[in-house]
């Protein structure tokens, strides 16, 4: 089970991680750089059991550069100071009736 995350317009978001939860259960799926995202609940790409879940996207940010301090890339091990982000999508967050059977969940995301 998975889909693709987008734009209105069509444009994929490159990065994050979707997020399929319920009061007892999570499940997460890494965006690619294409948008796609695969959810699995006991493995990587098993797929969810049916039911109602709350949908969330997180870490849906790119790296700025890093402040107070002399460092320039999030990477480099000798960084001081506090690594900035910039958001990727406002916030995200909705309910999704899962069904058993069907195998793509495209979300559509906005711009910040």
């Amino acid at each position: 089970m998975g889909g693709k995350v987008s734009f209105p317009d069509g444009q994929p978001l490159t990065q994050g991680t979707v997020i399929f939860t319920t009061e007892t259960f999570m499940a997460q799926g890494k965006i690619n750089k294409s948008g796609r995202y695969d959810m699995g609940s006991y493995s990587a790409k098993d797929g969810l059991p049916p039911g109602e879940y709350d949908v969330y996207i997180r870490d849906a940010q790119e790296f700025v550069g890093m402040v107070g301090g002399s460092a320039t890339t999030e990477s480099d091990p000798g960084a001081s100071g506090t690594a900035t982000y910039k958001e990727l999508i406002k916030p995200f967050s909705a309910k999704v009736e899962v069904k058993k059977g069907v195998r793509n969940y495209d979300i559509t995301v906005e711009y910040p």
